[in-house]
């Protein structure tokens, strides 16, 4: 017994270096760096052309496995291999395209291009739009939408008693103190950033997306009237400017 398993030790030692079995001598290469360049506009938007900056910056970095760069900031003496350009043009008062594009330094040349065109207000440009085209750079599905976080919210539900359903539900779920009687007056005078504000904006300041399990974001959903892709990103919106 013993002969035997001398034996077998003797075979998977030397079938070990017929396989060339090893551990890792070099570690593997670092992803090349991508400076995010702020984004640049029409004058008198430049708070919202820096949220623009600061968002994309944070949905790329949230991407990172979905792309092969190393994010980073712009800062003298640093030098990076690509750099990620951002325009935002106001061709008409309500009309707003959004234009990004990686550029390798070296070369000059465009590796991949993303655009975002947008009727209405500037606030689906820095949820929506932005998210749109972190995931084209990305080489992931764009958001399609027919209808604006505006018209969604305030084609839902208005009556008392399912307001006041859906907030009991949320605050027995995430332990808030949300008051239904400000939130129907929301929704009656239209005003739907509070009213998101006042539902969804207190959850997601609270617990990152990825954390809240999906029969509460149901919840959210039916509160809100918004699908999962835009709740999303109003989530996002709202944790990041926490």
């Amino acid at each position: 017994m013993k002969q035997i398993t001398i034996s077998l030790l003797l075979i998977v030692l030397l079938g070990a270096q017929d396989w060339q079995i090893r551990p890792f001598e070099d570690d593997p290469p670092e992803r090349p760096a991508l400076s995010v360049l702020p984004c640049t506009g029409p004058e008198g938007l430049e708070e919202e052309l820096d949220a623009l900056t600061q968002r994309l910056t944070g949905d790329m970095i949230n991407m990172k496995y979905y792309h092969n760069y190393k994010i980073t900031e712009p800062k003298l003496g640093d030098v990076a291999e690509y750099m990620l350009i951002t325009s935002l043009a106001q061709p008409a008062d309500d009309i707003y395209i959004l234009d990004s594009r990686i550029i390798n330094i070296d070369t000059g040349e465009s590796v991949t291009s993303a655009q975002y065109d947008h009727e209405g207000n500037i606030e689906m440009v820095m949820s929506a739009g932005i998210r749109s085209i972190a995931q084209q750079l990305c080489d992931l599905p764009g958001i399609t939408k027919t209808k604006d976080v505006e018209t969604l919210v305030l084609e839902g539900p208005s009556d008392f008693k399912t307001i006041l359903k859906n907030t009991l539900k949320i605050n027995g779920l995430f332990g808030t103190d949300i008051d239904a009687k400000k939130v129907l007056i929301a929704r009656m005078q239209g005003n739907y950033r509070y009213f998101l504000n006042l539902t969804v904006g207190r959850v997601c300041t609270e617990r990152h997306w990825d954390n809240i399990p999906y029969f509460k974001k149901e919840v959210l959903i039916e509160a809100s009237n918004l699908d999962m892709e835009t709740l999303y990103v109003e989530c996002l919106t709202y944790y990041q400017n926490d």
